[in-house]
């Protein structure tokens, strides 16, 4: 309930900021005009179209490499996924917008455009900074060599061939003062 509640807030926030700033479009602080807003929302509709586009033929790009960068693929279909949705919701906002004839109606839904809009832009971003794991290998070849203990378990490594295996650990029993054993404590014997 608690969660539900954070998201309505927080999205309240979100369209309230959008309202603010399409009320700053025009001069004199006045929303838009009706033929502006529906040309901007347009845009927006362009856009969403596009960026999906680009970051879809990048996923492709990246799924036809040799050898495939799976890190670079799993980050580009989790932004594909993201332009799609942001995609599909400005479209459906758009055709909502297209088909009121409320003037508050459409400036809300030019709003929530506008939020989706830019969350369109920070998805691009994003998927223009999918490095893949190119970026975190070192130059040049690297090699790894595992030695496993002869006749030790399978699976677990033993450190260097011909080192013999630790001694298990050890825990010295001193007396005390009473005459009593007491463990961990060091004799001086030792």
């Amino acid at each position: 309930m608690r969660a539900r509640g954070l998201k309505f807030g927080i999205l309240s926030l979100a369209l309230g900021l959008a309202t603010s700033a399409a009320a700053d479009t025009s001069p004199g602080g006045a929303p838009p005009a009706e033929p502006d807003v529906m040309q901007q929302a347009s845009e927006i509709v362009g856009k969403a179209t596009s960026v999906s586009a680009r970051i879809g033929n990048m996923l492709s790009e990246a799924k036809a490499e040799k050898p495939k960068d799976m890190m670079r693929i799993a980050c580009l279909t989790r932004k594909a996924r993201q332009a799609n949705a942001a995609s599909s919701r400005i479209t459906g906002r758009y055709s909502l917008m297209q088909s009121t004839t409320s003037p508050t109606v459409r400036q809300q839904q030019f709003s929530v455009l506008q939020v989706f809009g830019q969350r369109l832009t920070d998805i691009e971003t994003g998927a223009s900074q999918c490095v893949g794991q190119g970026a975190y290998q070192a130059s040049g070849s690297s090699r790894v060599i595992t030695f496993v203990r002869p006749g030790g378990p399978v699976g677990q490594a033993a450190g260097t061939v011909g080192a013999p295996a630790p001694a298990p650990a050890s825990v010295s029993v001193a007396p005390n003062s009473a005459g009593r054993s007491v463990p961990g404590s060091m004799s001086p014997h030792m």
